[in-house]
Parts: C-alpha cells; sequence; structure tokens
C-alpha cells in the first residue's frame, strides 16, 4: 500500500462562495500480477469519490465529488481529506 498527497481545490464553495484548497490523503494498494503487453498499455481510469469538506468562512459540511485516477495494478483504497492548504479561501 502507498499514500499519496493530493490537493482539491474547490473553485466556488456552495455555502460562502468563495475558493478553498484541501489536501487528500489518497491510499492506494499494490496489485501484484503478470506483466503482460496489455497492462503496459492500461490507460488509468476515472474514479469518484464523495466526501465531506468543511467551509473555513462559516464552519458547515458539505458534500463534493473528487475525480481521481486508479489503474488494475494500483486501486485506491481510501480517500481522506485532511485539511485545508494554504490560506483556503477567497472573500
Amino acid at each position: 500500500m502507498s499514500d499519496n498527497q493530493e490537493q482539491i481545490t474547490i473553485p466556488h464553495c456552495p455555502i460562502c462562495g468563495g475558493s478553498h484548497t484541501y489536501g487528500l490523503k489518497v491510499e492506494y494498494s499494490t496489485v501484484l500480477k503478470l506483466l503482460t503487453v496489455d497492462n503496459i498499455k492500461e490507460e488509468p481510469r476515472e474514479v469518484r469519490k464523495t466526501r465531506l469538506f468543511t467551509c473555513p468562512v462559516k464552519h458547515e459540511d458539505f458534500q463534493g465529488t473528487v475525480v481521481l485516477y486508479e489503474t488494475s495494478s494500483s486501486p485506491i483504497k481510501s480517500v481522506e481529506v485532511v485539511g485545508l492548504e494554504g490560506k483556503g479561501s477567497d472573500e
């Protein structure tokens, strides 16, 4: 298993209208498999995950959907919102 830090920016918060950037902790599983021509040419596939975010201005929760990419040898195991990055809002 491996962890990866990602960032997502929500340009228009549904609570306050500002822009917020959040850190995400994405945990990937490792799948061992035989290396074949099909595996080498495999394109990452889009995965949508819905998570709760907290507006830092009004301290209210809202749902947001993030789009991440995985392959069959490295599927996403979990996604966790770990907090605000940088300033957090444009008021």
